[in-house]
């Protein structure tokens, strides 16, 4: 089974969806990637320890950052959204946005950093796709 599937007994639509958007992002040229200044993330500021484990994980940022919040990176506007992680509750996931500078990022070797999704966010990102999905309540 590959690391990052969804459980079949999992019934939540959003994890669904998000399945979905990574199909999407793993399949699209470069070009077609959306940028954090289209979703309105470019310069935000990373903290390490402000990120949930999971995600700093899967963005290869350090989870033990010793005394105090210690900053990761800032997300350039030009930084490409190559993946939507879900943590937390499959029930009221929070969703983070990884963001990394090109396609070299998205071997799984470069660090990414991890950004919250909003619903906008999420709507737009499924907009872009022309995904027919619905987040929200």
């Amino acid at each position: 089974m590959p690391a990052h599937t969804i459980a079949p007994t999992t019934q939540t639509l959003e994890l669904r969806q998000i399945a979905e958007i990574n199909a999407r992002l793993r399949q699209v040229r470069a070009a077609e990637l959306l940028r954090a200044d289209d979703l309105g993330v470019g310069g935000t500021e990373v903290i390490a320890g402000h990120v949930d484990a999971v995600a700093a994980h899967l963005s290869h940022l350090p989870q033990h950052v010793g005394s105090g919040p210690r900053s990761s990176g800032i997300v350039s506007q030009e930084d490409r959204l190559l993946q939507l992680v879900a943590v937390g509750s499959p029930i009221f996931p929070y969703i983070y946005g990884l963001f990394g500078s090109g396609r070299a990022a998205d071997s799984g070797r470069g660090r990414l950093l991890p950004v919250t999704l909003h619903t906008a966010q999420l709507q737009q990102i499924s907009k872009h796709f022309r995904m027919h999905h619905h987040w929200g309540p």
